[in-house]
C-alpha cells in the first residue's frame, strides 16, 4: 500500500494566492522543519497501517470455547424475528422484578417467541423512529476498571454488594432460569443429546473443578452475608454455576440490566441501546426506524459493525448462540459479498485484518479527541499524529474498497465513519492555514456524503448514525462557506 504525505493534498501553506504557481521563490520557502514534519507524517501513517493491518490467524469457521475447544450446538439457523399480527391474543409475561425507570406503554414482554429462549419485547402499537422505549438503571454496576471476563470474581462482586439478595433473586428469572436448571441438571436428568445449557453448566463445572477452595469461600461468604435464593434456601454450587451461565448470556459491559437483557439480537435491529455515561448510569433504548404493531423489538449485541464471521464468533463467545453459516439467499447477503461472490477463507482473514485496523485507528482517534476535549491543546507531535491518522483512515478505506469490490459491504460503514471522525478531529483541534483547512473540509464532506448514502441503504434514513452524518456534512459545508 502506497503511503503519501497527508498534507501534499493540501498544497503549501501559502497556496491561498492563485498567482504563485510559477513563483520559484515561494517554492524555496519550505523550511527544513516542514520537510521533517512531512516525512514524519508519512512515517507515522506507515507505522499505523503496519500495526493495524497485522493478519489474524484465528480459525474463521469453527465456533469454539476459549478454554475447552469446540462445543457442540444445535443446527445453526438464521435469526428470524416474526411479526405477530394479532397482539390481543398474546398475554404479557410478568416477572418479579423491579420496574425500570421508564417503559413505554406501547411495548409488551411476551414468552412465546421462536427466538431468544422464547422471551422478548414486541410492539403492541406502531412506533415512529426515535421513540423512547426504555430507561433502566443496572441492578448492579460492575466496578470501574474490572476485567470483563465472566468468572468467580464476578460472583463475589455480586455477593459483596449491599443489594446482593435482590440481584440473586432477579437472576433466578434470567435465562437460563433457576427453575429450568433445577428441573434438569439439579435432578441429575441426563440426555444422550444434552442441551446447550446443560453443556455450559458442565463446562463451567469442569473449568472451576480445580478451584473448589474458592467455591467453598464463595458459599461461606453467601452464608455469612445471609444471601439466599428467593425461597430462602442456601446458595449451593449449582446456583453458582447457573449464575455464571446467566451472566454469560445476559450481562452487559457496565452491569446487569435485567429488562434490557430481554431484548433479542439482530444484526440490523429496529432499536438502539445507548451506553451509560459517567454521570448517567441508566441504559436507554430507542427505535431507529418505524416499528409496526406486532413486530419484535431488537437491539444489536455488538459494539461495532463486523463481517458475518466475526459477528458469529463474537455472539457465540459472549452470548452462546450461533447465527449459522453465510449462504446464498441469506438476509442481507449482498452486504457480505466480495467481488460478487461469498467470501473465501482468505477473504475472511483479510476482513478480520480490516476490522483490526479500523478498531486500532478508532482507538487512537478517540484518545487524541479525549486529550483535546479535556482542555489540553494538542502538542505539535500530537497534531502531526492526527494529520497522519487522517491519511491512514483514508488509505484504509481505499484499500478496503479495492479488496472487497463491493460498494455496499458492511465493513465500509466503520471505515468511512473512521475517516469522517479523523477529518473532524483535525479540523477541530489542529491549527491549519486557510487553504489546508478548506481542502480538509472538502474531504470531510465527500466522505460524509458517501457514508450517509450507505447508512441510508443499510441502517435506514431515520437511524441516529445517519442523522449524525448528515449533521457532520452540513457543518462541513457551513465551514467551507
Amino acid at each position: 500500500m502506497s503511503v503519501e504525505d497527508p498534507f501534499h493534498v493540501f498544497g503549501g501553506d501559502d497556496d491561498d494566492d492563485d498567482d504563485d504557481d510559477d513563483d520559484d521563490d515561494a517554492k524555496e520557502e519550505t523550511t527544513e522543519t516542514n520537510k521533517r514534519n512531512e516525512e514524519r507524517n508519512a512515517e507515522i501513517a506507515r507505522e499505523l497501517l503496519v500495526q493495524a493491518n497485522r493478519t489474524h490467524k484465528n480459525d474463521v469457521s469453527t465456533v469454539t470455547s476459549s478454554s475447552t475447544g469446540t462445543w457442540s450446538t444445535t443446527t445453526p439457523t438464521t435469526i428470524d424475528h416474526p411479526t405477530i399480527h394479532d397482539v390481543s391474543s398474546i398475554p404479557p409475561m410478568n416477572l418479579p422484578w423491579k420496574e425500570p425507570l421508564y417503559r413505554n406503554e406501547k411495548i409488551r414482554l411476551v414468552s412465546n417467541l421462536p427466538v431468544g429462549g422464547g422471551r422478548g419485547y414486541i410492539a403492541i402499537e406502531d412506533l415512529p423512529p426515535g421513540t423512547l422505549i426504555m430507561l433502566e438503571d443496572p441492578i448492579l454496576a460492575w466496578p470501574e476498571g474490572e476485567s470483563s471476563s465472566i468468572d468467580l470474581e464476578r460472583i463475589q462482586v455480586i455477593l459483596m454488594n449491599d443489594k446482593a439478595n435482590e440481584v440473586v433473586s432477579t437472576m433466578e428469572s434470567l435465562h437460563p432460569t433457576r427453575g429450568r436448571i433445577n428441573a434438569t441438571v439439579g435432578k441429575g436428568v441426563t440426555s444422550s443429546n444434552p442441551s446447550q445449557i446443560e453443556e455450559m453448566i458442565q463446562h463451567y463445572d469442569e473449568a472451576i473443578h480445580e478451584d473448589d477452595l474458592r467455591i467453598e469461600t464463595i458459599l461461606k461468604l453467601a452464608a455469612a452475608k445471609e444471601v439466599t435464593n428467593s425461597d430462602g434456601t442456601a446458595i449451593n454450587r449449582l446456583d453458582v454455576l447457573r449464575m455464571l451461565v446467566a451472566l454469560r448470556y445476559n450481562s452487559l459491559e457496565t452491569g446487569i440490566y435485567p429488562h434490557v437483557a430481554m431484548w433479542n439480537h439482530d444484526d440490523f435491529p429496529n432499536c438502539v441501546k445507548f451506553r451509560p455515561v459517567e454521570r448517567r448510569r441508566y441504559s436507554e433504548v430507542r427505535t431507529v426506524r418505524r416499528v409496526s404493531c406486532g413486530e419484535s423489538l431488537t437491539i444489536s449485541y455488538l459494539a461495532r459493525y463486523k463481517c458475518h464471521s466475526s459477528r458469529r464468533r463474537h455472539l457465540w463467545k459472549q452470548h452462546c448462540f450461533d447465527v449459522g453459516d453465510l449462504k446464498e439467499g441469506s438476509p442481507r447477503v449482498s452486504l457480505e459479498m466480495v467481488r460478487g461472490r461469498l467470501p473465501s477463507p482468505t477473504d475472511v482473514q483479510h476482513m478480520h485484518s480490516i476490522e483490526t485496523a479500523t478498531a486500532e485507528l478508532e482507538d487512537q482517534c478517540r484518545e487524541l479527541d479525549e486529550t483535546a476535549t479535556a482542555n489540553k491543546p494538542l502538542t505539535e507531535d500530537e497534531s502531526e499524529t492526527a494529520k497522519a491518522l487522517e491519511l491512514a483512515a483514508q488509505e484504509l478505506y481505499k484499500s478496503t474498497t479495492e479488496h472487497l469490490g463491493n460498494d455496499e459491504h458492511v465493513l465500509l460503514l466503520p471505515c468511512l465513519a473512521l475517516h469522517l471522525d479523523a477529518c473532524d478531529l483535525v479540523q477541530r483541534h489542529v491549527r491549519l492555514p486557510k487553504r489546508q483547512r478548506a481542502l480538509l473540509l472538502a474531504r470531510l464532506i465527500a466522505t460524509g456524503r458517501k457514508l450517509a448514502v450507505l447508512q441510508s441503504r443499510i441502517l435506514g434514513p431515520d437511524h441516529f448514525d445517519t442523522a449524525k452524518t448528515h449533521l457532520d456534512v452540513a457543518q462541513g459545508i457551513h465551514g467551507e462557506l
